[in-house]
């Protein structure tokens, strides 16, 4: 891990709510995005060092990894993971063990546990910060998630599944989804973009609204959109099968019946 150096990341997160300029948000997700951060744990593990051979000035190594798992605190009924800036800030759980980790890794151990609703940053202190898991993530990963050719491999990597029933909306020039559809049903092999908001490109003529049950797998863009009124901020994992439920004009609803995925 690179030096512990968030000072950048602790003086934004200073700046009162109220205070804080579009600049200010941008400049804090970029510190974010770029930071180390340090993790909660409790080692499962005994280290074992490796002194065969050490010359004086060398440093002592590991024979093996340690073994961890990430602290939790539940707050209001959800699973929250505390992150810290510093040591100072880690001390007001208590006395803990914390590893430094870049925040993109502390995005891998959060989506290989599944079970985390929110973050937050400094908890304890008067400038912590909270996220829920979706925001934390998209934020973390958005280099990699602007790059849309890229977004299947994302899908496969990063998707979580609803933690609700939730309606999407897909706006079309065409009824795309009614003429491709067989029997009803409408099937796609590819990632597939709608809006959590009925905002985006609302001149088109055709809208599809999307029933889609708890657990199917999706990746929210949030923040990352530039312009929420003309691209979608969510993408389904394929594959997927949508029944016609109902139609009223130029207005067709769908059940997500089906998701495969690979």
């Amino acid at each position: 891990m690179s030096n512990l150096d968030n000072s950048k990341l602790k003086e934004l997160m200073h700046i009162d709510p109220g205070d804080m300029t579009d600049k200010d948000r941008g400049d804090l997700f970029d510190e974010l995005k770029n930071a180390n951060l340090l993790v909660p744990v409790n080692f499962t593990s005994q280290p074992s060092f490796n002194t065969d051979n050490l010359e004086d000035g060398q440093a002592v190594t590991l024979d093996a990894p340690l073994s961890f798992e990430i602290i939790k605190i539940e707050r209001n009924g959800l699973n929250v993971l505390p992150l810290f800036t510093d040591i100072d800030a880690s001390s007001q759980l208590g006395n803990i063990n914390v590893i430094g980790f870049p925040v993109r890794d502390i995005a891998d151990l959060i989506i290989e546990d599944g079970n985390i609703d929110e973050i937050v940053i400094n908890p304890n202190t008067d400038y912590s910060i909270g996220l829920n898991v979706q925001a934390f993530l998209l934020n973390c990963l958005d280099d990699n998630l602007k790059n849309l050719f890229d977004i299947e491999e994302d899908l496969k990597k990063y998707s979580i599944p609803l933690e609700h029933d939730t309606v999407l909306f897909l706006r079309s020039e065409t009824p795309f989804m009614f003429e491709e559809a067989e029997d009803g049903i409408f099937s796609t092999d590819v990632p597939f973009g709608a809006s959590m908001d009925d905002v985006c490109n609302v001149n088109f003529k055709y809208l599809n609204k999307l029933y889609i049950p708890k657990g199917t797998m999706f990746l929210y863009l949030s923040n990352i959109v530039e312009d929420v009124t003309k691209e979608p901020d969510v993408f389904l994992a394929p594959k997927l099968k949508f029944q016609l439920i109902n139609q009223d004009e130029n207005t067709f609803e769908w059940l997500c019946i089906e998701q495969d995925v690979e």
